[in-house]
């Protein structure tokens, strides 16, 4: 049996019993880790883990595992890790390659609809105040605010990916105007969308709608700022599903507390799980905050959580 280490007691709940038939299948011994954390794992304790048990794969539940040098360095049985989704931000890739270490995630799946069915959802929750509506009612307050259209407007989508393109196919169901900024898209395969590729401050400039579908790099970090915010129009809306050091946290607040921008829905948070975070404690009207579900379905948690295993097996198998 080949021992595996799996980051978090939340891996596996949707389906357990059909992973336990992919472990005994693939001759794997999943050792789940069994600390109470509010929090990822750090380096430490995945190498003393990885040591006792001899560990061969590490399967990453969180964007917050820390999964750096030190890891690799120290874990000297370890041939693999297997991200559960698609994020390897908390991953130091020049160290896998260094030590030999293949990194998998899960994408290829269908988890890209599932992120876009959140995205538009979040749009018109906080377009027509559905969220605000719901906590009134059930406070016994019969209060009807008024909302802001979707339909008709014009939606600006930063990064033009898979989540991307399946935001702006839904929003073409709304007869929306959709916008992209991304710079290593060619234009032609987004006049296929019929998406207009645009620079970032027209974008900006032009949308009622803002979502951001990018990764965190160097190059995205507080890529909106206070100086994109202020460009904004006032009735517009930010939505960020993707990851949240691209947006500037304290710009955000602000803004939002200055009504710079009518409002936000965030699903992505510095440190997860979000204990006391500062948007959290801003206790804002015009800001919705989701913990981190866009890929939270049943049917998509299944799919990747088979993919994550079978990840490990395609490698320790060979």
């Amino acid at each position: 049996m080949k021992n595996i280490l799996i980051t978090s007691k939340e891996f596996g709940k949707e389906n357990w019993d059909e992973l336990e038939l992919l472990f005994k299948k693939f001759n794997i011994n999943p050792i789940v880790s069994n600390l109470n954390l509010n929090r990822g794992m750090n380096s430490r304790e995945i190498c003393e883990l990885a040591n006792k048990y001899k560990i061969e794969g590490i399967l990453v539940y969180s964007s917050s595992d820390e999964i750096n040098r030190d890891v690799f360095k120290n874990c000297k049985d370890l041939k693999v890790i297997s991200r559960h989704g698609v994020g390897v931000e908390n991953i130091d890739l020049k160290a896998a390659e260094e030590y030999g270490v293949e990194v998998k995630t899960t994408k290829d799946l269908s988890d890209y609809k599932t992120v876009a069915d959140l995205c538009f959802g979040l749009i018109l929750s906080i377009a027509r105040k559905i969220t605000e509506s719901n906590l009134k009612m059930k406070m016994n307050i019969w209060e009807r605010p008024i909302g802001t259209d979707v339909w008709g407007k014009t939606l600006g989508i930063i990064g033009f990916g898979r989540i991307g393109r399946a935001v702006a196919r839904r929003a073409k169901g709304f007869e929306m105007k959709v916008l992209s900024y991304d710079p290593y898209i060619d234009k032609e395969s987004a006049i296929k969308e019929d998406v207009i590729m645009t620079s970032l401050h027209d974008l900006l400039v032009n949308s009622d709608f803002i979502s951001l579908h990018i990764r965190l790099t160097d190059d995205t970090r507080n890529l909106i700022d206070m100086n994109e915010l202020q460009i904004m129009k006032k009735t517009a809306f930010l939505i960020n599903t993707s990851r949240a050091g691209v947006v500037n946290q304290k710009a955000l607040i602000n803004a939002l507390r200055e009504n710079i921008i009518a409002g936000a829905a965030i699903d992505v948070f510095d440190k997860e799980p979000a204990v006391n975070d500062p948007l959290i404690l801003a206790k804002l009207d015009n800001l919705i905050l989701t913990p981190h579900i866009g890929s939270y379905t049943r049917e998509n948690l299944c799919a990747m959580n088979r993919k994550a295993v079978c990840n490990i097996a395609d490698v320790l198998n060979r």
